[in-house]
């Protein structure tokens, strides 16, 4: 309780400190100063208040799937100070509460509501919220130079913040990066990883301990405080990783090139986890102004190699290895392709991803595999010999039919290998999204998420639970 007054009140100064947000922050919060006492006079307090709400209904309820629902109020306050010779601060405090406190038993059923307060904190300590600095980061620039030791967001192919729902995605480690013109280039050495589900770090890559008693051992650790993240590998947990004299306390290193320019863009990206799994992956996109419509033709192929992860964990991520052909390798390969036409206030995606009949991705660090062109809200399209379509339409209501509205809508077909029971049964998406800003209130914006997932069938899928159901999220922002 002391600690929610705690974060209450610095909210309330947050409210008070109000005036130093707007455009100033990118004026005044990244110049250098000739003095520390200057820096800290042009530092800037800024963040938002945030409300979402979650509802899920299965089309067919089952031991392992129950209907739930959740909620999420809290927010977030962040001071940058100026810089000082080149050197600045950052401090980032999050804050989220589950006001529906659902019961011990029904924790395990939560899906897309699951973040808005840590499971493992609920288990064990009754506690339904999560105070955490996310960010946390000293920096140095230098022109295009940045170097940031601490805590802090990044956004690349496979790591991503994420943040969609109340609490970010965030890493420990140092990153750095130098930007010219088109040019990019970045390199980051990972130490630990922040789900946005929980309040402390852990390693970016070890699943938890243990998945006997559901989850939770008779010492009281569970799986919960691991990576428990739906593109987490299950076999890659404490106890096997240490059977077979891996380390569990794993670093990511990743270097990310990238060139943007008006014709095209083209990214490349490798990122190693020692002694377990390498990545490389190539994107690329080729932009033209035709008659009628601005077009973009887009690649992207990506490779996960095996450099021990197979032999400990398998090449299935629920560690079902039926249908798998080589059952002690995680090498793996993707390829997709997306075309998009935009004119005036619409814009159409046409996308496509396939996935080699190798092994399952394992990608636990929010960057998904086929985002942004095949995956839809709340999916998961990267197992082994999964073909996944997918159709994007884009509609900017603003002065058409709502001032400041957004909508889009998204219809995908996944096909997944009815020959593997790890993987879900074939299905269609429907997702709607509408955004709506007001000018009244620069800072405050609503958003209504929806979504309709339906089992398509196929020889084989009869053995599959149905991944039929229905989501509808509801959030609330206000940024100051």
């Amino acid at each position: 309780m002391a600690k929610n007054k705690v974060v209450s009140f610095i909210f309330l100064i947050a409210l008070y400190c109000e005036a130093s947000y707007t455009d100033s922050i990118s004026e005044r919060c990244v110049q250098n100063h000739d003095s520390l006492e200057e820096a800290f006079e042009n530092s800037c307090f800024f963040g938002r208040f945030r409300a979402n709400s979650f509802f899920w209904n299965w089309k067919e309820n089952s031991s392992k799937n129950r209907d739930n629902s959740a909620a999420g109020v809290g927010g977030s306050l962040l001071f940058k100070s100026g810089y000082f010779k080149g050197i600045g601060a950052t401090i980032g405090l999050y804050y989220t509460y589950n006001p529906l406190r659902p019961d011990v038993e029904d924790i395990g059923y939560l899906k897309s509501g699951k973040d808005t307060f840590s499971r493992k904190d609920a288990l064990v300590y009754n506690r339904y919220s999560i105070t955490v600095p996310a960010q946390s980061f000293l920096e140095y620039k230098n022109g295009g130079l940045s170097l940031k030791v601490g805590r802090f967001l990044c956004d690349t192919m496979l790591l991503k913040a994420n943040d969609t729902k109340m609490i970010p995605n965030s890493f420990e480690g140092f990153w750095g990066s130098y930007e010219r013109s088109a040019f990019s280039l970045e390199m980051g050495y990972i130490l630990r990883q922040k789900l946005r589900d929980k309040s402390d770090f852990h390693d970016p890559i070890t699943y938890g301990k243990d998945l006997n008693n559901n989850g939770i051992l008779d010492d009281g650790a569970e799986i919960w405080s691991g990576n428990d993240d739906s593109a987490a590998h299950r076999g890659l947990n404490e106890i096997a990783l240490q059977e077979a004299g891996k380390s569990v306390k794993n670093r990511l290193k990743v270097i990310r090139f990238s060139v943007n320019e008006n014709l095209g863009a083209f990214a490349a990206e490798f990122m190693v986890v020692p002694g377990l799994l390498e990545y490389r992956g190539v994107d690329m996109a080729i932009k033209k102004s035709l008659r009628y419509v601005d077009a973009s033709l887009g690649f992207r192929y990506l490779i996960q190699k095996d450099i021990g992860a197979g032999v400990v964990a398998g090449p299935n991520l629920r560690q079902d290895d039926r249908g798998y052909v080589d059952h002690r390798s995680l090498d793996a390969e993707l390829f997709g392709v997306k075309v998009d036409l935009k004119k005036d206030f619409f814009k159409i995606r046409l996308g496509y991803t396939a996935v080699a009949d190798k092994a399952d991705f394992v990608t636990p660090w929010r960057g998904f595999p086929t985002g942004g062109y095949t995956r839809a809200m709340g999916q998961y399209n990267w197992y082994a010999n999964t073909k996944s379509y997918m159709l994007r339409a884009d509609l900017d209501l603003n002065g058409v039919l709502i001032d400041n509205g957004y909508t889009f809508f998204r219809y995908v077909i996944q096909d997944f290998d009815d020959k593997k029971p790890g993987v879900q049964a074939d299905s269609e998406v429907f997702e709607l999204d509408f955004v709506k800003r007001f000018d009244s209130l620069p800072g405050l914006s609503t958003k209504i998420r929806t979504a309709l997932v339906e089992e398509r069938g196929g020889p084989g899928d009869y053995l599959k639970p149905n991944p039929s159901y229905s989501e509808l999220r509801v959030e609330v922002n206000y940024r100051f």
